[in-house]
């Protein structure tokens, strides 16, 4: 390839993933939008007349989309680098950053954003038909990533995280990669979470910190720094750097490198 990137490459590998796809990402939508009528229904048999607020129920759809963000690479792009069924992928006339590229908008913007905005859409005729169990709309709520740039900031930098592990994944194992995939992610938190503990008794005190933390009435954790908090801002900051910006980009760049170096 004489160029790294050609929009006209990225637009018929696009419409190429869509449309041998086509079927696997209606079963993925037509799912995530079942669960949402699945929820409403056992809402309606089992709490009756109390209402649910529209926060709560925008927490489900986020949490749907970011379950359809993980599972989507492995659906769609799970034979990439499969021994036989990936060598023809490899061979398509574009660039492996090209391929990237497409995999990302296809897989990490299009069907999620199809997924969220159908559950919405689904969510909000709900609501219409029965307001007494389903209270409010969640288009209308302020956690809604299309009505602050707060929000989307906020739950952009959790999908990318998602996605990057998801692609990350897929591409680095060959066998059960969903398993493999979150059986890693798993093994990285429980390290983690020694290296914490380990810090805690060597005397690193999180009382201080724990302090401008609240959990709010929809469960959600609301920081509440003080003037003398500056350390703990630096420090919550530097932890959404590095988990929202230098992890996805380190991953994606392992990403191009996998995917350059695929071997059949």
């Amino acid at each position: 390839m004489k160029k790294s990137i050609n929009i006209g490459r990225i637009g018929r590998l696009i419409k190429k993933d869509l449309s041998e796809n086509l079927r696997k990402i209606v079963v993925i939508v037509s799912t995530m939008i079942i669960t949402t009528i699945a929820v409403w229904l056992l809402t309606v048999i089992l709490k009756g007349d109390s209402a649910t607020g529209a926060s709560e129920r925008l927490n489900f759809i986020s949490t749907l989309t970011s379950v359809s963000l993980f599972i989507t690479p492995f659906i769609l792009y799970g034979f990439i680098n499969h021994k036989l069924h990936g060598v023809n992928y490899s061979m398509l006339p574009a660039t492996v950053l090209e391929k990237l590229i497409s995999m990302l908008i296809v897989g990490s913007v299009i069907v999620p954003l199809v997924i969220y905005c159908g559950a919405m859409i689904t969510d909000t005729i709900l609501a219409l038909v029965t307001p007494s169990v389903y209270k409010g709309y969640t288009f209308a709520t302020s956690e809604n990533i299309f009505n602050t740039s707060s929000s989307f900031v906020k739950v952009a930098g959790t999908f990318t995280l998602i996605t990057s592990t998801a692609i990350y994944g897929n591409l680095l194992f060959r066998k059960n990669k969903m398993l493999m995939t979150i059986l890693s992610v798993i093994g990285i938190n429980m390290l983690l979470m020694v290296v914490l503990i380990i810090l805690i008794k060597s005397g690193l005190d999180l009382s201080e910190w724990a302090k401008n933390y609240t959990v709010n009435n929809g469960g959600q954790v609301v920081i509440t720094m003080g003037k003398s908090s500056g350390f703990f801002v630096d420090v919550n900051r530097t932890v959404n750097i590095i988990f929202f910006i230098l992890i996805p980009s380190a991953l994606y760049t392992a990403s191009y490198f996998r995917l350059k170096r695929i071997r059949f």
